[in-house]
């Protein structure tokens, strides 16, 4: 079945590539194949390949406002760990927002076939969820936020670390439970 939802935590993306419900507790842990999806997305997000909409990859700024966990030198360890070890964060995974439409740019880009989950055969940007109908062409540096954006998230700074939290972080007022 098509979802609509124009973004998804890298946790969701992983899961439901591999045909796992994401909210399914698993006593023996994450399935193989869901650790391996996590950790090559993982891997491009840190090599600037998948731009994560939530992730600043520019050094933080000492003066900055912008919560720290919206940077990736924040999360060093934790991509390295789950790159290499595949020890994953749950609590980053469940963090890390990918858009549809960046998703699909990094697949086309990286010669992988689209998840049918989220690009049923047939699908074309446009034919479904109103929401990306028209979305603007990708800001030049997708990674910077606007100055407003991040004196809200500044607000914010003290707050734990969760998906809405995330969404704050890159200024997206749609955030899901």
């Amino acid at each position: 079945m098509l979802l609509v939802n124009d973004d998804l935590t890298l946790w969701e993306i992983a899961h439901r590539w591999n045909n796992h419900d994401p909210d399914k507790f698993r006593l023996a842990g994450v399935p193989l194949e869901v650790k391996d999806s996590m950790r090559l997305m993982m891997d491009a997000i840190l090599s600037l390949r998948l731009v994560a909409f939530n992730i600043i990859t520019e050094k933080r700024p000492r003066n900055s406002d912008i919560p720290r966990e919206c940077f990736i030198r924040t999360h060093l360890d934790a991509f390295h760990d789950c790159i290499n070890h595949g020890r994953c964060n749950k609590k980053l995974l469940k963090f890390i927002v990918i858009e549809r439409l960046q998703f699909r740019d990094w697949c086309e880009r990286s010669k992988i076939p689209l998840p049918e989950f989220w690009f049923p055969k047939g699908w074309e940007h446009g034919d479904i969820a109103p929401s990306i109908v028209g979305i603007p062409p990708p800001i030049k540096s997708a990674n910077r936020l606007p100055s407003e954006l991040a004196q809200k998230a500044a607000q914010k700074r003290h707050e734990p670390l969760t998906p809405r939290r995330g969404s704050e972080c890159a200024g997206n007022s749609n955030t899901r439970t």
